[in-house]
């Protein structure tokens, strides 16, 4: 007999409280409350950036004001993203101590993206996952991935562009040259596409929630079941949107800072903000695109490199003793933090 799993088709006019939902059903799981759960939900007009990005490096706060797209930050890694009605985001929230557990973050989105492969097929799309989180049509991304591990329950969440407004795209956005580059692509519009580009028209959302439905069940082997969230969790997801909605959490730290530089690595851009006086380190700053396991971790080399000798030697040594707590950064190694930090002064050794 397969394993039951909830279907969740719930979304919220409020973008804060979407978030605060994600949060809620992991919650929910690890407190015994719930078993395993497949979402699917969409976003209003949003850009929603990474657990460890900057918002002022990576959104146009201006552009976003006046067209009235509201700035969010989610609880898992990875790059800015735009979202709006053409936009069905899907998340699975599951316990790994009773389903599946992953030896490492590119063998779990490896995994765990089947369903949205195989979602595609049946829609008349071939697909293909793309190391470390996308998924791609020929060259260009039509789904981006992130998780986020919550002790035992991972959350896996991704997008899956249905149709896009790319001027709002192209100008929501403060895409580096370096990303473009990476990917060789002259423009945003280049390396994404969509459902109704690739097949010519459009199909209702009703159509794609179901073909994710039944790629899951495929992929994952489990049942789903219709479900509703309970007057528990929609009061606990209205606890947690204070803090989804909240400045502090949204655009943290409003420090300058006197030395900056962006820095990339096979598997992300890593920005490095430096304040340093009488050649110690006073004020660091790192965030990016890439993703790291756990997330809180950054914080920690941040403290370890506060008040440190601004030295490759002093560096060198903090950054491999970080990498000695269990620290896992899919495409990103020691060298390149060392590369960026020190590249943020320019100084090199």
């Amino acid at each position: 007999m397969k394993e039951s799993w909830r279907f969740i088709d719930y979304s919220s006019d409020d973008p804060y409280m979407n978030l605060a939902i994600e949060e809620t059903m992991a919650r929910s799981i690890l407190e015994k409350n719930s078993p395993n759960a497949l979402r699917v939900w969409q976003h209003p007009l949003i850009v929603s950036v990474g657990c460890n990005q900057r918002v002022e490096k990576e959104v146009n706060i201006d552009y976003c004001k006046q067209k009235g797209i509201k700035i969010v930050r989610r609880l898992s890694g990875g790059g800015a993203v735009y979202q709006d009605s053409g936009n069905l985001n899907y998340s699975l929230y599951i316990d790994t101590n009773k389903f599946r557990s992953f030896k490492d973050p590119v063998e779990s989105y490896s995994y765990l993206c089947r369903g949205l492969i195989i979602a595609l097929k049946l829609l008349g799309l071939e697909a293909e996952f793309k190391p470390v989180n996308d998924i791609v049509i020929g060259k260009r991304k039509i789904s981006g991935n992130a998780q986020h591990q919550l002790y035992n329950v991972l959350i896996h969440h991704g997008t899956l562009l249905m149709d896009l407004n790319f001027e709002n795209l192209e100008n929501a956005l403060t895409v580096p040259t370096e990303k473009l580059r990476d990917k060789n692509a002259s423009s945003v519009r280049d390396r994404v596409t969509t459902i109704r580009r690739e097949l010519g028209t459009t199909i209702p959302v009703s159509i794609v929630k179901n073909a994710l439905r039944k790629g899951y069940q495929e992929a994952l082997g489990v049942e789903f079941q219709d479900s509703k969230l309970t007057p528990e969790e929609l009061e606990m997801a209205r606890e947690l949107q204070k803090k989804y909605s909240s400045p502090e959490w949204i655009f943290g730290s409003s420090l300058e800072f006197e030395h900056e530089t962006a820095y990339k690595a096979p598997g992300g851009l890593i920005r490095v903000s430096l304040n340093i006086s009488n050649n110690n380190i006073k004020e660091i700053n790192i965030s990016g695109d890439f993703f790291i396991n756990p997330p809180q971790a950054l914080k920690q080399l941040e403290k370890m490199l506060k008040d440190a000798p601004y030295n490759y030697q002093t560096i060198k040594q903090i950054v491999e003793q970080f990498y000695k707590q269990n620290v896992v950064t899919p495409g990103v190694n020691p060298t390149d933090f060392i590369a960026a930090i020190m590249q943020a002064k320019a100084i090199l050794p």
